[in-house]
């Protein structure tokens, strides 16, 4: 308001110099205020006119009253008694340090990041009801908010269940915030808990019981694994034993003739030195006696 107060004083000024000289045909007033009137017409052109960035929503107010805003990007004409306030829509970080007490008792030390972004449809109903800026907004409604809701969250819970309950108290807590904070026209985009730090009685408790578990599924590997093999191994012996029965019964001279025939067959395709046979059945049907093998005695 002061600049379009000031412009408007310098138009006047140049108006009444340029026609003072130009009455009393004095050139340096005239041109004097020639120029005094252009420099307070752009100025006053330049409060008219103001640029939108990309990023950010814009409220306008004249007099203490909202009477409009402009969340498009680009060069905007506003009245020249306005005045513009920004609320930037980008997603927006913060980062604090909580220590809580857990349902036992126990002192919780939570590191935690947030990211969140102003609902920028509703920047006149933020100006009009909650903060005339976003540092207001922060300082006083969201940190605030988000902080409550993680003490409401996990002060239920055991400083044991905190700690192995991870991801499922991150998406609690960023359920919980987004409906305490979408009243206040903001979005919780996402709630990271980047450290949960117990006491080291406790840490070293859960330490121990993971370290069991760990074992007793080992145990329990081996077990199973002990019970496989045993159920192969009894399976190939019931399959050693049914191919012997199998092999007695239809074991016959005739038979064993074969396999001896087979065995002649062999050697004489050997390259070694003569061999001498033997037969060990009259009908020469048994396996016969070989003389001068190969690694045996002549």
């Amino acid at each position: 308001m002061e600049k379009a107060i000031i412009a408007l004083l310098i138009i006047i000024a140049g108006v009444v110099v340029f026609l003072i000289g130009r009455k009393s045909n004095n050139k340096q007033a005239y041109l004097g205020g020639a120029v005094a009137l252009v420099v307070g017409i752009l100025m006053f052109i330049s409060i008219l006119l103001f640029q939108v960035d990309e990023g950010e929503a814009i409220v306008l107010t004249q007099f203490g009253r909202v009477y409009g805003s402009i969340t498009t990007p680009g060069l905007h004409f506003k009245r020249p008694w306005a005045n513009t306030y920004s609320y930037p829509k980008r997603l927006r970080e913060n980062t604090m340090s909580l220590t809580i007490r857990s349902q036992d008792g126990m002192a919780v030390r939570i590191d935690l990041t947030t990211w969140y972004r102003v609902d920028s449809t509703h920047v006149e109903d933020i100006y009009k009801k909650i903060a005339k800026d976003l540092a207001s907004l922060e300082r006083n409604i969201i940190l605030p908010s988000i902080r409550t809701t993680i003490r409401d969250s996990l002060s239920v819970l055991t400083s044991r269940e905190i700690y192995e309950k991870r991801s499922i108290i991150s998406e609690k807590i960023l359920k919980d915030a987004n409906t305490m904070l979408s009243q206040k026209y903001t979005l919780v985009d996402k709630i990271l808990l980047r450290e949960i730090r117990l006491p080291k009685t406790v840490e070293d408790a859960i330490e121990m019981k993971i370290k069991a578990q760990q074992e007793a599924e080992a145990a329990e590997y081996q077990k199973e694994k002990a019970k496989k093999v045993a159920e192969i191994k009894e399976v190939e012996a019931r399959g050693i034993a049914k191919a012997q029965s199998i092999i007695n019964k239809t074991l016959t001279p005739y038979y064993l003739q074969h396999e001896a025939i087979q065995s002649y067959e062999k050697l004489a395709n050997s390259p070694n030195t003569t061999f001498i046979l033997l037969p060990t059945s009259p009908k020469a049907t048994g396996m016969p006696i070989i003389l001068n093998a190969p690694g045996g005695n002549k």
